[in-house]
């Protein structure tokens, strides 16, 4: 199984973070994507790359069973979600799951922004940012 959480902030800062569990073991993965723009700030001059192998602080059940928990596997796409919130700007996460037999994508804009308007399933993913930032010093700014 492997689960990617690609977060995207406002400061040319892109990251995925991927866990994978294969054959009784799990394994962590930071890439962090950072734009470099130009001199006149138009356009993209290039994009610098740092993958590292990262272990959560917690153990690696914790974390798989508060995924689940959080629904990491059935959660809907937030253009799914009836008057889910749209503000003008705002951090996004894009969520892929892999498994033998499936394959799912699905994304939240402004999951913090919907949280605070009662949109239970942005407060699940506001609840696994806040468990990879905490055990996976994630540099997503929430």
């Amino acid at each position: 199984m492997e689960v990617r959480f690609w977060l995207a902030n406002r400061h040319w800062i892109r990251q995925v973070l991927i866990l994978k569990y294969r054959e009784g073991r799990s394994l962590a993965y930071s890439v962090i994507f950072t734009v470099h723009l130009n001199k006149t700030q138009d356009s993209t001059e290039y994009i610098e790359r740092t993958i590292s192998q990262i272990r959560p602080k917690a153990a690696w059940s914790g974390v798989w069973d508060s995924l689940f928990h959080l629904r990491v596997m059935t959660l809907p796409h937030f253009t799914g979600i009836k008057d889910y919130p749209l503000p003008n700007d705002g951090p996004s996460v894009t969520i892929e799951v892999a498994t033998p037999h499936l394959y799912r994508q699905y994304g939240y804009y402004a999951p913090y922004t919907a949280a605070k308007e009662k949109i239970p399933e942005a407060a699940m993913v506001l609840q696994m940012l806040q468990l990879i930032e905490k055990d996976f010093i994630s540099y997503y700014s929430l």
